[in-house]
């Protein structure tokens, strides 16, 4: 079964453009695709199809390679195809292009999760005591666009970690851990992304909001696992802290919980397989 849609990646164009410029909206990309906004928001959302004609032109526009156009173009012709011979020869063409389609969808949502900071910060924005997650409160909360929230609920909804209960989205218990597989610039992006957010910390927030803390220190590099460890064990017992009983269940504030600990000695680019 294939479960990535020419929707999701239309979606993922989307919210990558809307990340890089907070001023760009659906209707900016549908001019873009040559679509009407309605047009647009209608094939987002699973109502309506594109035509043909019109997949090969935004496949022009989104990809530089030719077989990623011909894979947008095959899911096309897939969600368009209506007797079954059709359909089977998109889906060949599918299997050809992406031949292991369901670790391709995994990997583009789990990637997404892991490599766009909002993602953790909307699963925990749940958790604050009278706080309404509407998509304008939660765009207003983090300082991103609306689209981007839209699209990361979904994106969160589809992996288990928020679901729907009577209108209201909650939190669910799945516990995350990062999965085998991903691509480290994914990883070292997410990364990135925190650490930009502690330095703007430096000059936007108060001494009273944020604690910084550093350490210059000689060690063997031999025990390097121990310092690991009880960086592990630090943040095994904040995630106890966090969820135990004792702790308010009024919470009021979104905090992000960074620790550095890196060889000070420059290093030749030989990143190939880290995290």
């Amino acid at each position: 079964m294939i479960k990535t849609g020419y929707q999701d990646i239309l979606k993922q164009e989307l919210s990558k453009r809307c990340s890089q410029n907070q001023k760009y909206s659906l209707r900016a990309f549908s001019r873009y695709l040559d679509l009407q906004p309605a047009q647009l928001s209608r094939v987002l959302n699973g109502k309506q199809n594109i035509s043909s004609a019109a997949a090969n032109l935004i496949a022009e526009k989104l990809f530089k390679l030719e077989r990623d156009r011909e894979y947008f173009i095959s899911l096309v012709e897939l969600a368009t195809a209506r007797r079954s011979h059709a359909k089977e020869r998109a889906l060949q063409k599918i299997r050809k292009l992406a031949p292991s389609d369901s670790p391709v969808q995994l990997q583009l949502e789990v990637i997404s999760v892991i490599s766009d900071w909002y993602h953790f910060a909307i699963l925990d924005l749940m958790a604050l005591h009278d706080f309404n997650p509407t998509s304008i409160n939660i765009a207003s909360y983090l300082g991103i666009s609306e689209i981007e929230v839209k699209f990361a609920v979904e994106r969160l909804l589809k992996l288990g970690l928020l679901e729907n209960v009577n209108g209201k989205l909650k939190k669910t218990h799945v516990k995350i851990a990062t999965p085998n597989g991903i691509p480290s610039a994914c990883l070292r992006k997410f990364h990135y992304q925190m650490l930009q957010k502690a330095t703007e910390s430096i000059e936007t927030q108060s001494v009273n909001q944020r604690y910084l803390r550093t350490k210059t220190m000689s060690i063997a590099r031999n025990e390097l696992p121990k310092y690991f460890k009880l960086v592990e064990d630090f943040f095994e017992q904040v995630g106890k802290l966090v969820t135990s009983i004792e702790a308010p269940r009024k919470k009021d504030a979104l905090y992000q919980l960074n620790l550095q600990l890196f060889d000070l000695k420059k290093q030749k680019n030989n990143r190939k397989g880290d995290n």
